[in-house]
């Protein structure tokens, strides 16, 4: 069975298999679903909805990286 992850911004996060249905073994783990991602068109982002997976248009927030300062030189 496939599992879908539902990442902390509630975008898929991708997928992993397991060798039994989690219904049967103690349930489904937090942030996943059994329920398949639809087939996204070019530009269009899955994006959980609750109880299903939606289409948007809006692309996932991605932070700037963090560029390290040095330390400042010591006398």
């Amino acid at each position: 069975m496939i599992l879908y992850i539902i990442a902390e911004n509630g975008y898929y996060g991708g997928s992993y298999e397991v060798p039994d249905d989690p219904d049967d073994v103690g349930g489904i783990p937090l942030g996943t679903t059994k329920k398949p991602i639809p087939e996204a068109p070019e530009g269009m982002y899955v994006i959980w909805g609750g109880s299903g997976w939606n289409l948007t248009n809006i692309p996932p927030y991605v932070p700037p990286p963090v560029e390290e300062t040095p330390p400042p030189p010591t006398e």
